[in-house]
């Protein structure tokens, strides 16, 4: 299963929020008319005990949560499309994404667990005053930043700690009063180490480094993509664990149980097959192209892999787990 984030939106009349009453006189109303125009109301219950919000390693600043505001901002866009047929039918021809989006803007939203929030909207946007004409939405996280012809987003992520949350789209109009869901899930892996002594480790051996091999980071998404290609990943890189102090580790400090995780966590693209290299240095040795099993088909998106390192005197022996976001198992040899 994947961990997945949820937002609830509203679409609210003049009986909703403050905020977002029937605007006679709102600029920029869609449609060339200000007569009925309806604003875009978002209201979030964001669930919390997922843990699929919380930062990722508990002291890295690129997690979707602001630590002063305990809310989250993101991406959200907006296409229309004129609709034919009875009213709130399915709509007989969907938005295609083949332009960019129409308007492009953040938002964000307090996190709780139980309580509806609104969503504050850094520009208010409007439903279409033409009621048949519908506004497809699309919505993601990080909000990064959009190109001119608002068709795709960037952002840097050069450590590989960036949580890309994506939602599928949905689509509303001025009349429609049922509850909109943007459903936000993880779109990478999430990789993660701990360490510990096996036999005949030299006593005082420090470990200086953790390195993935060949692997793909998040840096951007295709808003105009229909498929499971919204996610754009970086060229092939070497990933070094990031907010790792090299040497900060006595690996045989831990002895009988092992360390807490090395540095933060890594989110990569998702990888076909369940095997990934990796290059380990510490203070005695390198072991390079050394291969990580998991026990899962393929490194799946939404799912955290948890590998730990056993050091012996020669070798180093890989298992992995898994937990939710989804946390799986794996196991290795590095020899």
């Amino acid at each position: 299963m994947k961990q997945i984030l949820y937002f609830a939106i509203a679409a609210l009349f003049a009986s909703g929020l403050a905020s977002c009453s029937n605007e006679g006189d709102a600029p920029d109303v869609p449609g060339g008319k200000t007569d009925g125009a309806v604003a875009i109301c978002l209201g979030s219950k964001v669930k919390t005990n997922l843990n699929v919000i919380t930062r990722a390693d508990g002291v890295s600043n690129e997690g979707p949560i602001d630590n002063t505001t305990g809310s989250i901002t993101f991406g959200i866009a907006g296409w229309e499309r004129l609709q034919t047929g009875e009213y709130n039918a399915t709509p007989t021809e969907m938005e295609t994404y083949d332009q960019g989006a129409l308007w492009a803007t953040t938002a964000s939203c307090a996190v709780h667990d139980t309580e509806k929030k609104s969503v504050i909207w850094t520009e208010q946007k409007y439903y279409n005053a033409d009621e048949n004409k519908k506004t497809f939405m699309k919505a993601w996280y990080p909000a990064g930043t959009i190109n001119e012809d608002k068709s795709s987003v960037s952002f840097e992520n050069t450590t590989g700690k960036i949580d890309a949350l994506w939602a599928t789209p949905i689509y509303a109009d001025k009349w429609d009063k049922n509850d909109k869901n943007l459903n936000f899930a993880h779109k990478t892996a999430q990789i993660k180490f701990k360490v510990q002594k096996g036999e005949g480790l030299e006593a005082g051996t420090k470990l200086k480094s953790i390195t993935l091999q060949d692997v793909n980071v998040p840096v951007g998404f295709d808003l105009k993509a229909v498929t499971e290609s919204e996610v754009k990943y970086s060229n092939v890189v070497n990933l070094k664990v990031p907010d790792y102090t090299e040497g900060s580790t006595t690996i045989t400090d831990y002895a009988t149980s092992p360390s807490p995780f090395i540095g933060s966590p890594v989110m990569i693209k998702p990888i076909t097959g369940k095997k990934f290299k990796v290059t380990v240095e510490t203070d005695k040795a390198i072991f390079r192209d050394m291969e990580v099993t998991v026990n899962t088909d393929n490194i799946q998106a939404g799912t955290a892999y948890t590998i730990l390192l056993t050091f012996k005197q020669e070798e180093i022996v890989l298992t992995a787990t898994v937990a939710q976001w989804t946390n799986q198992d794996g196991n290795g040899e590095i020899i």
